[in-house]
């Protein structure tokens, strides 16, 4: 039953430093976000690819991402982890980060339509409000 609680506990942690850390990237970056494709927070989120340049938006956004990648990692790995587990591990929370984004985005696109409103009114503040309901 211990092991039980330590896997829970683990859990509760990792999905906690998650939802933190992409709801203060949204929150910050909300209009540039769902204004962009839904690709756009690829390259944000791993970095330059192919020689390719970040913006301004794109570089914070990956900023944020490396600090909560590495404190994620943190409660993941062990001293034992080979270089291929670490970068199968970097690998996955990445896409989660790509993937909870471009939710997000088009969390905050459907609302905006939803109400009528004009993607181009999307500001921070009236995105702050919004919530993720439930969790997988």
């Amino acid at each position: 039953m211990e092991k039980v609680n330590e896997y829970l506990m683990l859990s509760r942690e990792l999905r906690s430093s998650l939802e933190a850390a992409v709801s203060d990237i949204f929150e910050t970056y909300a209009s540039e976000i769902s204004l962009q494709s839904r690709t756009y927070v690829v390259p944000a989120v791993w970095g330059p690819i192919s020689g390719n340049t970040l913006d301004r938006v794109q570089e914070g956004i990956h900023r944020k991402v490396n600090v909560a990648v590495e404190s994620i990692l943190e409660a993941l790995t062990s001293q034992t982890t080979s270089s291929l587990q670490d970068f199968g591990t970097r690998f996955l929370v990445r896409e989660l980060f790509v993937w909870r984004l471009a939710f997000m985005r088009q969390l905050a696109r459907n609302c905006m339509m939803r109400q009528g409103s004009e993607l181009s009114s999307l500001t921070p503040d009236n995105l702050k409000e919004m919530k993720v309901a439930g969790s997988a």
